[in-house]
């Protein structure tokens, strides 16, 4: 894996050293898991904003539940 430098405060190097040391890994290994976790926060933050803002739109909601219904496969788990 190539790697490469990146500046940070003092006190994020910090923070991020006694996470690697709870967890004993590297830096980068915790670096790597806080950007996957905040990319995972941000998708879920989108997909709740376009509900949001397709509840607004009252028939594009309609649509939306009328499609969902129609397409609605048991799973099983409900």
């Amino acid at each position: 894996m190539t790697t490469t430098t990146i500046r940070v405060d003092l006190d994020t190097r910090d923070r991020l050293r006694a996470i690697a040391t709870q967890r004993d890994a590297s830096l980068g290994e915790v670096l790597r898991d806080a950007v996957r976790e905040l990319e995972r926060r941000e998708f879920a933050l989108r997909v709740r904003e376009g509900y949001i803002r397709l509840r607004a739109d009252r028939e594009a909601w309609d649509d939306y539940l009328a499609e969902a219904e129609a397409t609605h496969v048991e799973d099983g788990l409900g």
